[in-house]
């Protein structure tokens, strides 16, 4: 009797998906550039991971050159899952390293698998731009954070001043446009020389 009282995975999920709404959880992404909030894995993911344990299932993310999956499974009939899944746009970014882009590519990828497994509302975000718009910014700001890195290496600046200078602690609190502005500066600078008069 109490095999036929099991929850399958859906009625498991659908469960945690009203639990989750009625946690109110809270937006601490800011997009400065574009003027938008957003979710952040932080924001949600230990609340969902509360709620799948307490529900008795799991999720496991999964990524190859074409698709990335996230899996939610039923671990009291671990062949009862549910997949999700998304192509993988392939993106060269100049001067980011392999780890670097890796990196990017799995955060957002989790976080879009897990807003859409979860139902997870973002009306904020549908309000202001198209997800391939965001999608598009979140890969300008770091192919700009690339293109700063490799100009403060080749002109040999005192990365400490450039952060003085737009009143920041590091390179991830700085704006795409203030990214912008120091590359533009730096790229008036001669590589592996200063000069008094310059910016910084």
């Amino acid at each position: 009797m109490k095999e036929e009282n099991k929850k399958n995975i859906y009625e498991k999920l659908q469960i945690c998906r009203v639990e989750l709404n009625d946690k109110k959880i809270k937006k601490s992404g800011k997009n400065t550039y574009s003027g938008y909030e957003y979710f952040e894995l932080k924001d949600f993911l230990p609340t969902v991971n509360q709620l799948f344990a307490k529900n008795k299932i799991t999720s496991i993310f999964n990524l190859d050159n074409e698709t990335a999956k996230l899996e939610i499974i039923n671990t009291e009939n671990i062949e009862d899952k549910i997949v999700f899944s998304i192509p993988v746009a392939e993106a060269s970014i100049k001067g980011s390293s392999p780890v670097q882009a890796l990196g990017g590519q799995i955060t957002y990828l989790r976080r879009y698998l897990y807003i859409n497994a979860l139902e997870i509302a973002e009306s904020d975000i549908q309000n202001k731009e198209p997800a391939e718009n965001i999608i598009k910014a979140n890969e300008e700001a770091i192919k700009l954070l690339a293109d700063f890195e490799e100009l403060l290496i080749a002109t040999e600046t005192d990365r400490e001043e450039v952060y003085k200078h737009f009143k920041v602690k590091d390179n991830t609190k700085m704006t795409n446009a203030q990214l912008k502005l120091a590359i533009e500066i730096l790229k008036k600078k001669p590589i592996k020389s200063k000069k008094e008069e310059e910016v910084f």
